[in-house]
């Protein structure tokens, strides 16, 4: 689904997209590899403890979901949010 447009998805995937839409938080993208943001804030733990301990300025390059969970959780959002 990934290399897809929204367009092609939502025209191929109708399914997928509804579930997704229903429940972002938990909703896991089908195939190997797949995962919902639950499991991409889990595997983001370490990375914020990390940071958590830096001291001075750090630069983080990641896609746009790994920004979301870390900027959420240095932000103060609710996982809802």
């Amino acid at each position: 689904l990934d290399s897809l447009s929204s367009d092609e998805r939502e025209e191929n995937f109708p399914q997928e997209i509804a579930a997704r839409h229903a429940d972002r938080l938990n909703y896991r993208y089908p195939g190997v590899g797949g995962e919902s943001y639950q499991d991409l804030i889990a595997r983001c733990n370490e990375l914020v403890c990390h940071l958590e301990q830096t001291k001075g300025d750090a630069i983080v390059i990641a896609d746009r979901s790994v920004f979301r969970a870390i900027g959420g959780y240095f932000m103060g959002r609710s996982m809802e949010e």
